[in-house]
C-alpha cells in the first residue's frame, strides 16, 4: 500500500467525519459518523484516489519497458528453448517494480 494512497484515505475520511482509519483482511476500516462498528470504506472513495491521480510520462515509460521487455523474453524463450530470458525478464521487471514502490513518479 503507498502512503499517497493511505493518506488520500485519511483526508477522506475527515471530510466525511469517519474516524480510526485501519486495515485489516486487505481492506479498510474505519468507524462512520455515530457509528460504534467499524465499517469498510466504500468503494467509491477508494475509486477516487485512482480518478484524481494522474500517470506520469516517466511511470508509463517504465510500464511499457516492462512489458515490452516481457514480450521479447517469450519470444526468446520460444525461439531458444530456453528458460533464461523469462528468468532475466523476471529480475528486470523486480527491479522497476521495486524502483515504482519508492513512489518517485
Amino acid at each position: 500500500m503507498s502512503r499517497s494512497f493511505y493518506q488520500y484515505l485519511q483526508q477522506w475520511c475527515r471530510e466525511h467525519d469517519w474516524t480510526d482509519l485501519f486495515v485489516e483482511q486487505c481492506q479498510f476500516w474505519a468507524f462512520p459518523p455515530g457509528s460504534v462498528i467499524p465499517v469498510p470504506i466504500p468503494t467509491y472513495a477508494l475509486e477516487g484516489f485512482y480518478r484524481t491521480r494522474k500517470i506520469s510520462i516517466p511511470f508509463r515509460l517504465l510500464i511499457l519497458a516492462v512489458i515490452g521487455v516481457s514480450l521479447l523474453a517469450v519470444v526468446r524463450t520460444v525461439l531458444t528453448l530456453s528458460p533464461m530470458p523469462l528468468v532475466f525478464a523476471f529480475g528486470f521487471c523486480v527491479f522497476v517494480f521495486a524502483f515504482l514502490d519508492e513512489e518517485r513518479f
